[in-house]
């Protein structure tokens, strides 16, 4: 067990210009550091509040503020030191009034400080960006906040926004030379029905698409149009072989579930089916996409690079045409699918979407043509992604200049309005 006093914060030390990464005990014994003003106080409070983001920080008064009354020991108590003692007495009102006064002079001083600075308001533009000055705030952000990438769950966020951005059409330009996705979708309905008419597949319901679950957040790209996964591909649930039967279990195929879609690939070398076993269960075909529908987990996504077999806890889609799996993978895996995806789960203990109330639910689908465009545009920031991340453990330049570049390539065609809705 790790004790209190030798986890890690971060602090500054008498004369020391910048933070250090030491223990608490360090802290408590180290020399106190003086500060030149309140705006270099509220510069170095909030640096160290950002880098102690698993911390509250508690700003207490000297020793002898607050005592308990059996034994007068000082104690450190969350309360503010305006109200500690008038020497040994508790403060009267007019002397309360006199501190709040005094409070608000230095509240004044400070907010004139950050205007003379051009700081003033500098978080508000970041949330609500301008896009004349979105930019500029970015930057200002990235240079006062130095640990910004210091941690890989801001890389998970910033890949999650990439994807965002990429099912809305605001990653790379649409063309008009493109066939529209209006197109795409007969050539797809066309597909379906010849695989009906075979018998491969079951017959659609012919239930329409309900504007309940439109994203209404977002407008498409006139080239795109909304498309419900069971008119993208052919739709399934997976399912366990019974387990004492062992004569249908063996190395012939991949037999996947759930734990097996983490990472960027799917895990294949996990228990196997034989080929008496695949009858038992259901195969998706090479460039499916599968889906965990079942549990904490439902939402996670992977597609296949090899035939296999999968659980009951999984859905598939297999598309009808080549060259679509990429990007509809990457549409399930954006947070309006997410949302929508556990929108419609059970609410149960147990939380689980039935095959038939994931299958209707729509994507955004872009011209095919549209659609390579993204998912090389997305592969290349990912990369970038994949830099960033080796970078966490390498100098600061090093990362300054991937952190850099990723920005200028993904928020180069972006307007403020959208990256803020994407980020969310």
């Amino acid at each position: 067990m790790e004790l209190i006093g030798a986890q890690k914060i971060w602090s500054y030390f008498g004369e020391q210009t910048t933070s250090e990464n030491v223990s608490n005990q360090a802290v408590r014994s180290g020399p106190g550091h003086f500060v030149t003003g309140y705006l270099d106080l509220a510069k170095k409070v909030a640096e160290l509040q950002f880098k102690n983001r698993e911390h509250v920080l508690v700003f207490r008064g000297q020793p002898k503020d607050y005592m308990t009354k059996a034994n007068k020991v000082p104690r450190s108590l969350l309360k503010a030191t305006i109200f500690r003692l008038e020497g040994s007495r508790i403060p009267t009102a007019k002397i309360l009034e006199s501190r709040f006064k005094k409070l608000n002079c230095a509240e004044s001083e400070l907010q004139s400080a950050y205007t003379e600075e051009g700081l003033e308001g500098s978080d508000a533009r970041l949330n609500t960006p301008d896009p004349e000055t979105f930019r500029d705030d970015a930057r200002f952000a990235l240079d006062t906040l130095p640990a910004l990438t210091a941690r890989p769950d801001q890389i998970k966020q910033l890949r999650q926004t990439i994807l965002n951005l990429a099912v809305r059409g605001k990653l790379v330009p649409q063309d008009p030379a493109d066939e529209p996705a209006e197109e795409l979708l007969k050539r797809l309905k066309k597909e379906r029905t010849a695989l009906e008419q075979a018998g491969r597949i079951r017959r659609e319901k012919g239930v329409r698409l309900s504007d309940d679950f439109i994203d209404q957040s977002f407008e498409l790209p006139r080239s795109w149009c909304w498309a419900r996964l069971t008119e993208l591909g052919q739709t399934q649930t997976g399912t366990s072989p019974s387990s004492s039967n062992p004569d249908l279990f063996g190395d012939f195929i991949p037999f996947i579930k759930p734990g097996d879609l983490d990472g960027n690939q799917i895990n294949y070398r996990g228990p196997g089916l034989s080929e008496i076993g695949v009858a038992h269960s259901r195969l998706a075909a090479e460039n499916s996409i599968l889906m965990v529908c079942i549990g904490a987990t439902l939402g996670k996504v992977n597609t296949t690079v090899r035939p296999v077999c999968f659980n009951q806890q999984i859905n598939s889609l297999t598309p009808f045409l080549n060259g679509l799996t990429a990007f509809v993978a990457m549409a399930l895996r954006a947070s309006s699918f997410q949302r929508l995806a556990w929108s419609n789960a059970g609410t149960g203990t147990l939380p689980i979407i039935s095959k038939g109330k994931w299958e209707v639910l729509p994507i955004p689908l872009p011209p095919l043509t549209e659609q390579r465009r993204i998912v090389a545009k997305v592969d290349e920031l990912m990369a970038l992604c994949d830099q960033l991340e080796t970078g966490l453990t390498s100098a600061d330049d090093t990362r300054r200049r991937l952190l850099d570049a990723l920005l200028a390539e993904a928020l180069a065609p972006v307007d403020a309005k959208t990256l803020q809705e994407a980020a969310e």
